[in-house]
């Protein structure tokens, strides 16, 4: 039985709180009952306000779900997305599952506007393609793309792109490496037609991406726009000292 340090500087909270991420990410599957305030009081020798903060902190993180009257529940696995370096998204889900796609909800050209037509270096009114595509994992909605592509650069992009990785499709049919990207990310709550898309309640958080994708001869070649559900996402950051 793993005990809790009662010398240590770190405050049984926090290690209590550590022993059951372990434990969650080895032991139990989302949906699973987790054990109550009383089980893990009397497993570890805590008080009830012990229990109650590891487990709140579960909640925070995302790991737990408490229902009143029912008991905690563990959540379902986010899918960690490490912003430090490119990949598409087609990409980062197949590595950790065995079911999701991708499908096409509205397609076709549109003019470009003041914003665009200046960041793309083009007259206003120019022809973009644009796709908005739902993911899914495991049957369930995950995220909704926007992608806006100059037609000068891929031209019968909406013609030909029927559906998988875009990266992909953009370097087979047009020799089109995306090398980086400009991100930025924000909450925002879901309005009525994005939370309909993603099976959720209108003004449930969500996590939006705005980024701009360049390709091997450094030109913006995509604007995106995504809005994943903040119960199936996350962001991993790797950051260096300079010092």
């Amino acid at each position: 039985m793993i005990k809790l340090e009662r010398n240590s500087p770190l405050t049984l909270t926090y290690q209590l709180t550590e022993i059951l991420k372990k434990r969650l990410d080895s032991e139990y599957s989302p949906g699973q009952l987790f054990p109550g305030e009383k089980a893990l009081m009397s497993e570890f020798g805590v008080s009830s306000i012990t229990v109650r903060n590891a487990l709140n902190n579960l909640v925070v993180e995302g790991k737990i779900n408490r229902s009143p009257g029912k008991g905690s529940f563990v959540s379902e696995k986010k899918i960690t997305s490490n912003i430090t370096h490119l990949q598409s998204g087609t990409s980062l889900l197949n590595r950790h599952f065995s079911n999701s796609t991708i499908s096409i909800i509205e397609s076709g050209y549109i003019g470009a506007n003041e914003y665009e037509s200046s960041i793309f270096k083009l007259n206003e009114g120019s022809p973009l393609g644009k796709l908005v595509r739902l993911r899914k994992v495991e049957n369930e909605p995950y995220c909704i793309e926007i992608s806006v592509i100059p037609k000068e650069i891929c031209p019968e992009l909406i013609e030909k792109y029927k559906g998988g990785s875009l990266y992909g499709f953009l370097r087979k049919e047009f020799n089109l490496r995306m090398t980086y990207s400009e991100e930025k990310y924000a909450a925002v709550a879901l309005d009525d037609d994005y939370s309909s898309i993603l099976a959720q309640k209108k003004g449930t958080p969500a996590m939006k991406l705005n980024g701009h994708v360049y390709d091997q001869k450094n030109r913006l070649v995509c604007l995106e726009e995504s809005y994943y559900r903040s119960d199936k996402f996350e962001i991993a950051v790797t950051a260096n000292s300079k010092e």
